[in-house]
């Protein structure tokens, strides 16, 4: 289907506008097998009369055939013009040709659609109605609204609204969202986010750990494609749909600088013990891994993150002191190293004495203060099913256990995600 305009004389050959998906220069290059769509009335009889199957494009629509195109036009949208066929553009994607699905969501003021593409949110374009409130403002708003949507490649029959609550939608825009779904109510049916406000499960969605959060569409669509993967996010004839669980990896997150007077710092840190021999402790780690951590206030937030087996053990530990002292400029403060239990701490020094001289052995030993959380997770746990392991501890807490399991690296990242849930909700830390 293309749309046709006659720019000079009404002849066969002549410059003429042809818009479509398909890029023609004249009549003479578009098939028989096109429907033409115009509203002009030489073009209407150019097409006739060389055999095109042709319909007036208010006639297509439904409308008034008096109509012309900028009728056509403005009856739907208002923008920034530049040409005609900016125009034909709109009226082609916004009513004529099917899209994806796309969700446009109002918070307050604020608006942003998106579409959903491999589990993943694809922004496609945001808006601010910053107008005093009148019949006129918000129509006009609207229709702007409708244009941008058009020009991203988006049909309007299938754009479904979406607002965290009824009054997000406000009395001045209920005679234009007739139809919208509540994202609380959404939410509500996902284990770990249930009942929440909206600010708060941005927190939780967002991989970007802030003191504030700004409320806005843009922010929020930020956030819900943060965390799009662990939510299972899909979408199927305009329904949105996900897991009924979500387990927050707060060792995946990043932050912007915290005030460093008010921060402190640490490791968190799992083995794995060695293989074979008669299972003992002192028999030394075959795998470390750990993140340098940072804490603000009730923020726990990651700053790298390392791993090595036994033969690379003192080189490591060495980067990791350097990065630590780094991070927190200190250069004498003992370091505390966070773990789940005692027996971390003793496979690890172990191995240090095995594999290190003494005395670069009796120097990485005093640089390090080991913590047992132990206590401090079983306190806070409920509902643990099973054993109090880290993956069915971090299942109560509804946070992300790490894969592949039973690797330290990963059985440190749980650990530190059960941490920074207890710290979130309820302040206490080991430190």
């Amino acid at each position: 289907m293309v749309y046709l305009d006659i720019r000079g004389s009404p002849s066969f050959g002549e410059p003429c506008l042809v818009y479509g998906k398909e890029t023609y220069n004249s009549l003479e290059q578009i098939p028989k097998s096109e429907t033409i769509l115009t509203q002009s009335d030489e073009a209407y009889n150019l097409c006739k009369n060389y055999g095109y199957s042709v319909q007036y494009l208010s006639e297509y629509l439904g409308m008034n055939p008096e109509f012309g195109l900028y009728e056509i036009f403005s009856t739907f949208f208002d923008g920034k013009i530049r040409m005609d066929s900016d125009m034909v553009d709109a009226i082609f994607n916004g009513l004529i040709y099917d899209s994806d699905w796309c969700f446009c969501l109002k918070l307050g003021a604020t608006f942003c659609w998106f579409t959903i593409n491999g589990g993943s949110c694809i922004k496609r374009g945001t808006m601010q109605f910053s107008e005093p409130v009148s019949r006129y403002s918000v129509g006009k708003f609207i229709k702007r609204l409708r244009y941008s949507i058009a020009v991203s490649g988006i049909n309007l029959k299938r754009v479904k609204y979406l607002v965290w609550s009824d009054e997000d939608v406000g009395y001045a825009f209920r005679n234009y969202i007739l139809k919208y779904d509540r994202l609380e109510d959404f939410f509500r049916k996902i284990d770990g986010l249930r009942n929440l406000s909206c600010v708060n499960v941005m927190q939780l969605l967002s991989k970007r750990i802030q003191l504030k959060y700004h409320v806005s569409a843009e922010n929020f669509v930020d956030c819900l494609n943060d965390s799009s993967k662990a939510l299972g996010i899909n979408e199927v004839n305009g329904i949105l749909y996900s897991s009924n669980v979500y387990y927050k990896d707060y060792s995946s997150c990043v932050s912007p600088v915290f005030d460093m007077s008010g921060s402190t710092y640490g490791v968190v840190l799992d083995c794995e013990g060695a293989k074979g021999g008669n299972g003992s402790l002192e028999n030394g780690c075959s795998e470390i891994g750990g993140l340098i951590f940072c804490r603000y206030k009730n923020i726990l937030l990651g700053l790298s993150q390392f791993s090595c087996d036994e033969v690379l053990l003192e080189e490591t530990l060495v980067q990791v002191i350097s990065n630590y002292r780094e991070f927190s400029f200190s250069k004498f403060k003992v370091i505390d190293v966070i773990t789940f239990g005692s027996s971390d701490s003793v496979m690890l020094l172990s191995s240090i004495r095995r594999v290190c001289s003494k005395v670069q052995a009796k120097r990485l030993i005093s640089q390090f203060r080991f913590i047992d959380s132990r206590s401090l997770i079983l306190d806070h746990a409920q509902g643990v099913d099973g054993r109090e392991t880290l993956t069915n501890l971090a299942r109560s807490f509804n946070v992300m256990s790490a894969i592949p399991k039973h690797r330290a690296l990963s059985d440190a990242r749980t650990l530190f995600n059960i941490l920074a849930k207890i710290l979130y909700e309820t302040g206490d830390f080991v430190v």
